[in-house]
């Protein structure tokens, strides 16, 4: 139990630094709302989507094009270099 709820804080402080300056849980008017995400979009996806938009968008993945153009076609930053796949987990 001390172990998973010191995961979460991390999970939570990584969100913090990292994420929350555009997305949030049930809004997303700067960034698509991530409430449910894990339902919506496998784990494959998501990896590859946060690690290097463009390059989704560069090999024609429909979802990420129309995340694109949904959001004024502002590029989310490629992550590839700051979060290991622990941490997208």
């Amino acid at each position: 139990l001390v172990e998973q709820k010191q995961s979460i804080n991390e999970g939570e402080k990584l969100f913090s630094r990292e994420c929350k300056s555009c997305h949030t849980f049930g809004d997303n008017k700067k960034a698509p709302d991530l409430s449910g995400i894990g339902q919506h979009r496998g784990i494959e996806w998501l990896h590859g989507f946060i690690n290097c938009p463009p390059s989704l968008i560069y090999y024609n993945d429909p979802t990420a094009i129309c995340l694109y153009k949904e959001y004024n076609k502002v590029m989310m930053p490629a992550f590839i270099d700051k979060l290991s796949s622990e941490e997208i987990d």
